[in-house]
């Protein structure tokens, strides 16, 4: 049972800093930029929940909406304890963070929730997810799923027909929505950063739902899309994730992107 809920917002400097130092040296914590994740918002609703068993650290969740109209959870749960049950108790603290905001705040969110999952191992239910937020987003296949340096489990959709909106995040960073024309569903997300000075476009944060995985990459979706956005005079694609098929490499040098040996990424079919 979880002994220990804190919010670091009431924490000193000094009990933040050990903190960061043990999330940094868990697997769970690894691929993300954890000191940003801490203390570096200043939003509406910003807050971080640690969670310990026997003053053993078992992970953390940060929230934050930063116009009002989403809210943004990064969870982190140590591996040890990821099919365990304490993810879904996490994720039910952050439900209950979030009502409470909602029941004393004038305005009520106009986009869904943005939920940005830690690393994923077998055993996590995306079910269980949408079940626990589909009563705050009134609609599960509304909730918005990216996967955050890691695409182990992502697949590109070979669905034939697809349209993409695009969203600004920030300055050159494009969040790209995917859906199905047949039927309207959100199949997916992917990120591209525009550089201008470098002249090369990175794809980030790729992520499809799982309903709409097939046993086959279909790298002509992607591609497509890519191609579409792509500007005059970029020359260079970066996909930033980890090598695991050469044919995806070979795929965009033949597109005409200079992909080196550097550029490692996680776009395969297995």
């Amino acid at each position: 049972m979880i002994e220990e809920l804190y919010n670091t917002n009431s924490l000193s400097d000094s009990e933040k800093e050990s903190i960061l130092n043990i999330l940094k040296n868990h697997d769970a914590g690894r691929n993300y930029n954890i000191s940003e994740s801490i203390d570096n918002y200043d939003n509406t609703l910003n807050s971080h929940y640690i969670y310990k068993i026997d003053n053993e650290l078992i992970g953390y969740v940060n929230i934050f909406a930063p116009d009002n109209s989403s809210f943004y959870i990064y969870p982190i749960i140590h591996n040890d304890y990821r099919n365990k049950g304490f993810f879904k108790k996490l994720l039910n603290y952050t439900i209950d963070e979030i009502k409470s905001f909602l029941s004393n705040s004038k305005e009520k969110p106009t986009s869904p929730l943005t939920f940005i999952l830690p690393l994923v191992k077998d055993g996590d239910s995306f079910d269980d997810i949408n079940g626990i937020y589909t009563h705050l987003c009134g609609n599960a296949a509304d909730i918005q799923y990216i996967m955050s340096l890691d695409f182990n489990n992502a697949r590109l959709s070979s669905l034939n027909k697809t349209s993409v909106t695009k969203t600004p995040t920030e300055k050159n960073n494009y969040m790209y929505k995917i859906y199905d024309n047949k039927e309207g569903k959100l199949i997916g997300y992917f990120a591209l950063y525009f550089d201008e000075e470098n002249k090369t476009i990175t794809l980030y944060r790729l992520f499809i739902k799982p309903q709409f995985r097939k046993n086959h990459f279909a790298y002509s979706t992607l591609t497509d899309l890519i191609l579409t956005e792509t500007k005059n005079g970029y020359k260079k694609l970066i996909l930033q994730v980890s090598d695991r098929n050469k044919n995806a490499l070979g795929l965009y040098n033949k597109l005409g992107f200079n992909i080196t040996s550097e550029e490692r990424f996680f776009l395969y079919d297995n």
